[in-house]
């Protein structure tokens, strides 16, 4: 499966600010690990969730791709969730894709 954390430029840039004290207007070299940061965090608690219910994920290294027009679309027919979020930063989006036999 697959767990995608995707959010607008301002969203990021605003949850950076927040969560380093600092107020950030563009992506700077000291944010850009911020997405994979966040990722571990959300897939930790995912993971130790899921897992009790039966699944068997494991950790792995997130992936970052970052651009001002990249579509994420689905690479097959497998199920998935998709959970929009609003902040008072902007919104974001979490996506659980699963296996297809689970």
């Amino acid at each position: 499966g697959a767990l995608i954390l995707g959010f607008p430029a301002q969203t990021y840039l605003g949850i950076m600010s927040r969560l380093l004290g600092m107020e950030y207007k563009e992506l700077t070299p000291e944010i850009r690990d911020g997405a994979a940061e966040l990722l571990n965090i959300i897939l930790g608690q995912v993971k130790t969730a899921l897992n009790q219910r039966g699944f068997a994920i494991k950790q792995a290294i997130p992936t970052v791709a970052q651009g001002e027009k990249i579509q994420i679309l689905p690479s097959s027919n497998r199920p998935s969730v998709i959970v929009p979020y609003t902040t008072d930063v902007g919104p974001f989006y979490i996506e659980l894709t699963t296996n297809a036999d689970r």
